[in-house]
C-alpha cells in the first residue's frame, strides 16, 4: 500500500504579537505588594516540560522516568512572571507525560516492571519471609523511588524450584506513580493544567496521521478519537475539576489550556494504494473536527464547573489553537515550518519530543497565561502551616492543648494534629497514638474531647504526612516536652518525596506554681511564635549542568526585611548566607542531594525548607530489555528514561505483533509543489520515503508495554535544534530516517 501526504502550507492568523503578550502581562498582575500564590503543575507531556529547553539551548528533564518534566516548561515562566510582578510563588510540577485523565484521580502504573534475581539460592530447609527478599530489592536503585518525587514500587516475590532442591527467588518491581490529585490541599491557590490529549489517543493520531502517512489506520484513530470527544471528553474533564474543586474545598482555582494544532496546512490529505484500490483521507479537515469538538467539550466541562462551583472557578485558555495557527508543525516529506512553535518529526533525537512544544511555544503559552494574572486566586497571606500539639496524656497538658484549640487566633494558616505520647512498659521506649488527624481546629478538639480509639504503637511508627506547601511544626506539651530533642518528629513529607524541616517548640511544666496555669502560658507563647514564622520556599527542583547555578528562595514570604541562610550540603549547617533571595554558586560548591535555606524574620522567627539537586541526565546507547534483566542501569536519556529498550530484533508493544518486516506494506509520502524541495543527496521529494520499518519502533511513552526504553546516543543541543539552515536540517532528518530503517533491516 502507498500513502501519499500532500497539502499547502496556511499563513499565521491572528497569533498575538509577542510584544502584545508582554504589555497585556505588565498591566495584569502588578500588585502593590508581595502576595502568595501556591501553584500546582498538573496534567500530561504538554505541561510536564517535552521540548523544554534550558537557557543553553539543553534539554533539563528530572523527576520520575519518561515523565519529562522540566524547569522550563510554560508552567514554571509564568511563575517567573508573576515573581517578577510581585508575586511570592510556591510551585510543584506533578504533570507527567502520556498521563490521562485517570492519572489524575488514580495511581498510575508506568507500564514498568524491573526484575532482579536474589544472587543466592534459598535453601528448602530454611525459606525466608516474601518480606525480606522485598526489603532487600528495595535497597538496589532498580527499585528504589526516584528522589524527590512521588514515585514507588510495588514488589512481588517468585520462586523456581532448581534440580538440586534449592529454589531461586527472584522479585519483580513494577512501577508506580501516586494519583497527580493528591498533592492538592485546601493552600493551593491555582492549578494550571492540559490534559485530555491521551485520553484520545493524540500518539497514535500523530503516528498514522502524520508520520506514517496511513489513510485507514489515520481514519480508524481519528474515528475513535471524535467519538470520545462527543461522547466522553466533557464528563472526564469535569471529573477532573470537580476532584480539584473537592481536594482544595473549594479554594483553588483552575487555568486549563486548550491544546495547539498538530499540522499547519489546512489541506492536508493522504491517498493510499493497495490492493483494496485507492482511499483518500483529508487530514486537515478531520483534525480540524477532532480539534473543534474537543474545544466544544472543554468548553462544557468548564461552564459546568463554573456553574456548579463558582464563577471564575476554571479558566479556559482557549486562545492557544489561534495563537499557534500558521507555527504548527508541516507533515510534508522535504519541507519544514520556518515558523513553528512546536518540534516536528525526527526534528529531534528525543522521540518525546516531536509534536511538543519548543522554546518559543513554551514561552508564548506562559505569556499567554500570564495575561490573566492569578486567575483569580485567593489567598490570605498567611503561611501554610501543618502543626502537630505532642502531649503526655495527663489532665494539665490536654487541658492545655484543649485551651489553645479553642483560640482561632492562634492557628491562622495552620492545620494542627494531635497525638497522645506514654512511656512504654520497658521503661525505656516511647509509645503514640493519634487523637486527631491534621483537620482544622474545632475537629481536632472535638478528637480531644472523646474517648481515644486508635492503638498505642512504637513512637517513631507513628507518623503524619506534611503538606508540600506547607511549614512542619511540632510542640510538645507537659511531659512529653522532656528530651524534646531526643525525640522523633511526626511529620514525614515521604509520600511526596519531600524532606520536611520541623519548627519544635516545647510548653513544659514549671518546677513549682500553677502547674496547669503555666504550661497554657507556655503553649500560647510558643504557638504565637510559631505563627510569626515567614514562610520558607527553597525553589527546585534544581538540575545542575555542569555550571553556575541559581539557587532561589523567591517563594519565601513574610514581614520585610527577611534573611537567607543556605545549606549547600545536607549537614544541616546553614553556612552560606544570601544577601537576598537569590543565591549564585559555581557547580562544584552544590552537589547531587537535598539542599535547604533558613528564611528568618525580625526578631528571630525562622522557617527551614529543602530543594532537591541533580545532575544533568546523561544519553546512553540502547540495551537491552529491563523486563527480565538483572542488569543494573545507572545513566538516563535526556527523557529520564534508563538505558535499556525492546531489542529491535523481537519486538515488543501492541503495535508490533512480531510482524515481519519483509511483509510489511509499503508507504510512500509526497510532498505538494509549491514548496522547494532539497536537492540531490538530502531528503527526496516525488520519489517519497519508505517508513515501514517504523511500525515496529515504539514511538510514544504509552505506548512501551513492561520495558523501559532507551534514548538516543546524542542528545538535543540549540546548534542542532535551530542553528541549521532548512536544506540542513531536512538533510539531517532524512540521515536520520535511514538510520532506523538500517537498524531494521529495511533497504531502500
Amino acid at each position: 500500500m502507498f500513502g501519499i501526504l500532500g497539502g499547502s502550507a496556511a499563513s499565521s492568523v491572528g497569533a498575538p504579537e509577542l510584544a502584545e503578550l508582554t504589555r497585556t502581562v505588565s498591566v495584569a498582575t502588578a500588585p502593590d505588594e508581595v502576595k502568595p500564590l501556591t501553584v500546582l503543575l498538573m496534567g500530561d507531556s504538554y505541561t510536564a516540560g517535552n521540548g523544554a529547553r534550558d537557557g543553553a539551548g539543553e534539554p533539563a528533564y528530572y523527576g520520575p522516568e519518561r515523565c519529562m518534566r522540566s524547569t522550563n516548561t510554560w508552567g514554571e515562566q509564568y511563575a517567573n512572571i508573576m515573581e517578577k510582578n510581585g508575586y511570592a510563588v510556591t510551585l510543584l510540577n506533578r504533570a507527567c507525560s502520556a498521563a490521562t485523565t485517570g492519572a489524575i484521580m488514580s495511581d498510575r502504573y508506568m507500564k514498568d516492571s524491573r526484575v532482579i534475581s536474589y544472587p543466592e539460592a534459598e535453601p528448602a530447609e530454611a525459606p525466608l519471609d516474601d518480606q525480606f527478599y522485598i526489603d532487600w530489592a528495595a535497597a538496589s536503585p532498580r527499585c528504589s523511588p526516584a528522589p524527590a518525587t512521588e514515585e514507588y514500587f510495588v514488589s512481588t516475590v517468585s520462586r523456581v524450584a532448581q534440580p538440586d532442591g534449592s529454589t531461586a527467588v527472584s522479585v519483580a518491581c513494577e512501577r508506580w506513580l501516586l494519583a497527580q490529585s493528591a498533592a492538592l490541599n485546601r493552600d493551593v491557590d491555582l492549578v494550571l493544567i492540559t490534559v485530555g490529549g491521551n485520553d484520545v489517543h493524540f500518539p497514535d493520531i500523530a503516528r498514522k496521521c502524520l508520520i506514517m502517512a496511513n489513510a485507514d489506520g489515520c481514519k480508524q484513530a481519528i474515528t475513535t478519537a471524535r467519538a470520545y470527544a462527543r461522547n466522553g471528553f466533557a464528563e472526564d474533564l469535569f471529573d477532573v475539576f470537580e476532584e480539584i474543586n473537592l481536594k482544595t474545598q473549594g479554594h483553588a482555582k483552575v487555568g486549563y489550556a486548550a491544546y495547539p494544532g498538530l499540522e499547519v496546512n489546512d489541506d492536508l490529505r493522504i491517498t493510499s494504494v493497495g490492493a483494496p484500490g485507492v482511499s483518500g483521507y483529508t487530514v486537515s479537515q478531520e483534525l480540524a473536527a477532532l480539534a473543534h469538538e474537543g474545544l466544544d467539550a472543554q468548553r462544557m466541562a468548564a461552564a459546568q464547573a463554573n456553574e456548579q462551583f463558582g464563577e471564575g472557578f476554571v479558566t479556559l485558555m482557549d486562545g492557544v489553537p489561534e495563537m499557534f495557527r500558521g507555527h504548527e508543525p508541516d507533515a510534508r516529506p522535504g519541507v519544514a515550518n520556518p515558523d513553528r512553535w512546536m518540534y516536528e518529526f525526527l526534528e529531534t533525537t528525543e522521540r518525546d519530543e516531536w509534536y511538543h512544544l519548543k522554546p518559543e511555544g513554551q514561552k508564548r503559552i506562559a505569556l499567554y497565561a500570564a495575561t490573566f494574572g492569578d486567575f483569580g486566586a485567593s489567598n490570605d497571606s498567611a503561611p501554610a502551616r501543618d502543626v502537630v500539639l505532642v502531649f503526655d496524656g495527663g489532665g494539665d497538658s490536654q487541658s492545655a492543648a484543649e485551651a489553645a484549640l479553642a483560640e482561632p487566633a492562634l492557628w491562622r494558616g495552620a492545620q494542627v494534629a494531635v497525638v497522645e505520647q506514654r512511656v512504654a512498659e520497658d521503661g525505656v521506649h516511647l509509645e503514640r497514638r493519634v487523637i486527631a488527624g491534621p483537620s482544622d481546629p474545632a475537629d481536632a478538639l472535638a478528637a480531644v474531647r472523646a474517648p481515644a480509639t486508635s492503638p498505642w504503637l512504637p513512637a517513631p511508627s507513628v507518623q503524619l504526612q506534611a503538606r508540600w506547601n506547607a511549614s512542619a511544626q511540632s510542640v510538645f506539651i507537659g511531659d512529653a516536652a522532656l528530651s524534646m530533642a531526643d525525640q522523633t518528629q511526626v511529620w514525614t513529607g515521604s509520600r511526596q518525596g519531600r524532606s520536611v524541616s520541623v519548627d519544635a517548640r516545647e510548653a513544659g511544666f514549671p518546677e513549682q506554681g500553677q502547674r496547669q496555669t503555666i504550661v497554657r502560658e507556655h503553649l500560647a507563647a510558643a504557638l504565637q511564635d510559631l505563627a510569626k514564622a515567614p514562610h520558607a520556599w527553597a525553589g527546585g527542583h534544581y538540575v545542575t549542568d555542569g555550571t553556575e547555578t541559581v539557587l532561589t528562595a523567591q517563594g519565601s514570604f513574610g514581614p520585610n526585611d527577611l534573611t537567607y541562610a543556605w545549606d549547600l550540603n545536607g549537614d544541616g549547617v546553614f553556612e552560606t548566607e544570601a544577601a537576598g533571595p537569590q543565591l549564585r554558586v559555581d557547580s562544584g560548591d552544590v552537589r547531587p542531594g537535598w539542599v535547604g535555606v533558613r528564611v528568618a524574620a525580625p526578631g528571630g522567627s525562622a522557617s527551614v525548607a529543602s530543594a532537591w539537586v541533580e545532575t544533568t541526565p546523561l544519553a546512553v546507547k540502547p540495551s537491552t530489555p529491563c523486563i527480565t534483566s538483572d542488569a543494573g542501569v545507572s545513566a538516563r536519556s535526556s527523557s529520564g528514561r534508563g538505558g535499556c529498550r525492546p531489542d529491535l530484533a523481537a519486538p515488543r508493544g501492541p503495535d508490533s505483533e512480531g510482524i515481519l518486516v519483509s511483509a510489511l506494506p509499503v508507504v510512500r509520502i509526497e510532498g505538494s509543489a509549491d514548496m522547494e524541495a532539497p536537492d540531490a543527496g538530502g531528503a527526496t521529494s516525488d520519489e517519497g520515503r519508505l517508513l515501514a520499518a517504523l511500525t515496529v519502533l515504539p514511538l510514544y511513552v504509552d505506548e512501551r508495554v513492561a520495558t523501559s526504553s532507551g534514548a538516543r546516543v546524542q542528545r538535543p543541543t540549540r546548534r542542532r535544534d535551530e542553528g541549521r539552515a532548512r536544506t540542513q536540517e531536512l538533510v539531517r532528518r532524512e540521515k536520520g530516517l535511514r538510520g532506523l530503517l538500517a537498524e531494521c533491516g529495511v533497504s531502500r
